[in-house]
């Protein structure tokens, strides 16, 4: 009788472990703050993990989540943004643009970065036209 008990009252012990390990679906939509156009391929990570997903083509997203989890989100030409997961199931999030301009950049061939005034072979430009 005591075998009996002792292993009935480890199997619910591990069953309580395991009801406190759950994760949980936490869904949403992203899009931009200026014109609330939605955002797709955002690139969704929960931070600390390497767990991660992206926006389809609406801006939608599903990402599987545990307890006391941070969603990180992030997009090219836009701010990244950390929102605290908590207890919700849907996180719409709006991103704002990044207002800051990248000037000139040079690529070698040989992957070393130089100015163009200092390379001793002809380089090319490309506006943004």
């Amino acid at each position: 009788m005591r075998k009996f008990l002792l292993i009935t009252s480890v199997f619910l012990l591990a069953l309580i472990g395991q009801t406190y390990a759950q994760d949980r679906i936490v869904t949403g939509k992203v899009t931009a703050t200026e014109d609330g156009s939605p955002l797709p391929g955002v690139s969704i990570s929960v931070k600390g993990t390497t767990r991660g997903t992206s926006t389809n083509a609406d801006g939608v997203y599903k990402i599987s989540v545990g307890a006391s989890s941070s969603l990180t989100f992030s997009f090219v030409g836009f701010n990244s943004k950390t929102v605290e997961a908590g207890n919700q199931s849907t996180i719409n999030v709006s991103l704002t643009a990044n207002t800051s301009q990248l000037q000139e950049v040079v690529v070698t061939a040989l992957g070393i970065k130089r100015s163009e005034k200092s390379l001793t072979y002809s380089a090319q430009s490309v506006k943004d036209e």
